[in-house]
């Protein structure tokens, strides 16, 4: 972690709680902004523990991400209140020039590090259930509205990843059956709602008898679909026979478990474009990363799950 986001993050720490001794440890540190970002917890010696997150991005562009953040916190804590199984994490603070958000620290582990170090199977699901349930009630805080599917965003990101890349075998069909089916889904009615805008992983917090989201930065208002795909792609990162893998391209177990906690209407047609169009993503994002264990790892469940999808 940079010394100069250790010093900022102290700075912020000692506004919070004047006077108290405090401990910082690095809780996040992103890739893509090594030099603005971060996030710590915030240890105090009276045994409080907080999080802060830290944006220091020029021209006052961190604090405007914050402090949008801020007030999402707090609107969906209230809508988050009658269901005692689910939350988000709660905002303390926003520092006067709005660099840094404190929020009470979730006690719990994030999602993709419980699979990824290979949970039961009755557990994987589980967190499935969770996920689907916390983005039923995040999607019905405010009334959806039907707006066309414009599914060619999503083409145009593939047709640049496979710009200047050897193409896997798994993803020589599919790009081209993703064109066709697009052609079919375009202009269909989707919902679209309040949604996470970042619903992965690392961002869902299984908690005992709990499940708490993080990071609401990129909060708006998109397709559901969108927040859906962007968990459901997790599935990569656990164990599957072939035979266990639906035509979405994901565990038919993990896939049932997410629908039965979403519970409302969803077009399984589109569901599906969308999570293959991820898995697609995926594995040409791998095709260009550094071959360490986990990337090739990762590479060999996206494929065996692309085989199937479009097999």
């Amino acid at each position: 972690m940079p010394d100069v986001l250790t010093r900022a993050a102290a700075e912020r720490a000692a506004l919070f709680r004047p006077g108290v001794p405090v401990v910082l440890e690095p809780l996040a540190h992103p890739p893509d902004f090594p030099d603005t970002r971060a996030v710590f917890a915030l240890r105090y010696a009276d045994g409080a523990a907080y999080a802060l997150k830290l944006d220091l991005a020029p021209g006052g562009t961190g604090a405007g991400r914050l402090a949008a953040e801020a007030a999402a916190l707090d609107r969906l804590a209230q809508e988050f209140a009658d269901h005692a199984a689910l939350g988000v994490a709660v905002p303390e603070m926003l520092s006067p020039d709005g660099t840094a958000l404190v929020t009470r620290l979730v006690p719990g582990e994030p999602a993709r590090e419980i699979l990824r170090r290979g949970a039961p199977a009755a557990v994987r699901a589980d967190i499935f259930r969770r996920a689907g349930r916390w983005l039923s009630v995040l999607h019905g805080s405010a009334p959806a509205e039907k707006v066309p599917f414009w599914p060619r965003w999503m083409l145009r990101e593939i047709d640049a990843l496979c710009t200047g890349t050897d193409l896997p075998p798994s993803c020589a069909g599919a790009v081209g059956a993703l064109a066709r089916t697009a052609r079919e889904l375009v202009r269909r009615p989707a919902a679209k709602v309040v949604a996470h805008g970042d619903f992965h992983g690392g961002n869902l917090m299984i908690c005992p008898g709990r499940t708490v989201a993080l990071d609401l930065t990129e909060a708006t208002r998109k397709l559901a679909v969108y927040d859906m795909a962007d968990f459901l792609k997790l599935d990569a990162l656990c164990p599957a026979d072939r035979a266990e893998i639906a035509p979405e391209g994901i565990a038919a177990a993990h896939l049932a478990a997410f629908l039965e906690g979403y519970g409302g209407e969803v077009d399984r047609d589109v569901l599906r474009f969308c999570l293959r169009a991820r898995l697609v993503i995926e594995r040409l994002r791998g095709a260009r990363a550094r071959a360490t264990p986990y990337q090739r790892a990762k590479a060999d469940a996206l494929d065996l799950r692309l085989s199937v999808a479009f097999g």
